[in-house]
């Protein structure tokens, strides 16, 4: 049995973090939810490396991996359209983000 744990983030979204890989992967339809300061992710913040946002998926939240300091990557599906305040504050160890699939952003220097 792999180790996961379950969770909303979003009244249609919902994340699964598995400890052994330490991959959090949201799916679902629509928006996240924006935080002031604690997500529902805040018991594995400490351990995240991989986030894996799903096709359906239209706004990632405000702050929803706030301090996520072990976080490397992330990818983002076409669907989103919208990011939320700080996202990825204090995500320190952040490397890539992969857009490469998503027309919707714009890079700007």
């Amino acid at each position: 049995m792999i180790p996961v744990s379950y969770g909303s983030c979003g009244e249609q979204c919902k994340f699964i973090y598995n400890h052994n890989i330490k991959e959090l992967k949201i799916e679902g339809n629509g928006l996240m939810n924006d935080y002031e300061w604690t997500s529902p992710l805040r018991d594995y913040t400490a351990n995240i490396n991989h986030v894996e946002i799903y096709e359906g998926i239209t706004h990632i939240g405000g702050r929803i991996f706030y301090n996520s300091i072990f976080l490397i990557s992330v990818s983002i599906p076409s669907s989103v359209t919208s990011i939320g305040e700080n996202p990825f504050s204090l995500c320190t160890s952040l490397e890539s983000i992969d857009v490469s699939n998503n027309e919707n952003f714009i890079f700007e220097d």
